[in-house]
């Protein structure tokens, strides 16, 4: 995938995550059900492995562009 693409979609997850941490704080200060909270919480994590995962494919084309040039 090119990397611009890559960015755009990093910037995407990260405010995805950043909103679902918001909800979250937010359901646990009005004491909203448990099961709510979970799933938001589940959502936060699969939305963090993703933006790990392409982290790392940036870095990988950063290290391979860099590569070539040496």
């Amino acid at each position: 995938m090119n990397v611009d693409k890559l960015k755009n979609r990093l910037a995407s997850l990260q405010k995805q995550h950043a909103d679902a941490h918001e909800r979250c704080e937010v359901a646990e200060i009005e004491k909203v059900q448990d099961k709510y909270i979970k799933d938001l919480k589940k959502k936060k994590l699969d939305l963090k492995d993703e933006i790990v995962k392409i982290e790392k494919q940036i870095e990988e084309n950063n290290e391979a562009w860099l590569f070539r040039w040496c």
